[in-house]
């Protein structure tokens, strides 16, 4: 991670940083939107089956990545504002960087597995 906000630094200037964040938590939370509005189109229950239960709590667990990945983005964009995000001092910006790409992976799982297991499982 380290070399990915080292280049970041490189290709973003102070000034860009603030809306590079903002940009990214604004896309993040589009997919997760997404992932709902995907969830209730399917028409699963819950509280009818266990395959719904399981789909909605794979996206509970997104949602709370994506609800510290909106701490986080916020305390980047704190730290932007007071000239606080250099190369020098960039351990928050690593580490949200790492909880940004964890939660990316765990939403592309939340958003296909379902779909991998019920293909499997319908063979």
């Amino acid at each position: 991670m380290g070399a990915l906000g080292r280049r970041l630094k490189r290709r973003l200037p102070g000034a860009w940083q603030g809306p590079a964040i903002l940009a990214a938590v604004l896309l993040a939370s589009a997919a997760f939107a997404l992932l709902l509005l995907a969830h209730g189109r399917a028409g699963l229950v819950p509280q009818a089956q266990a395959w719904s239960a399981t789909v909605a709590g794979l996206l509970g667990a997104q949602g709370l990545h994506g609800l510290l990945v909106l701490v986080l983005a916020a305390w980047l964009l704190a730290r932007s504002r007071a000239a606080l995000l250099a190369p020098r001092q960039r351990a928050s910006f690593d580490n949200a960087a790492l909880l940004w790409h964890g939660s990316m992976v765990h939403g592309l799982v939340v958003s296909w597995a379902p779909q991998v297991v019920a293909w499997w499982v319908g063979r």
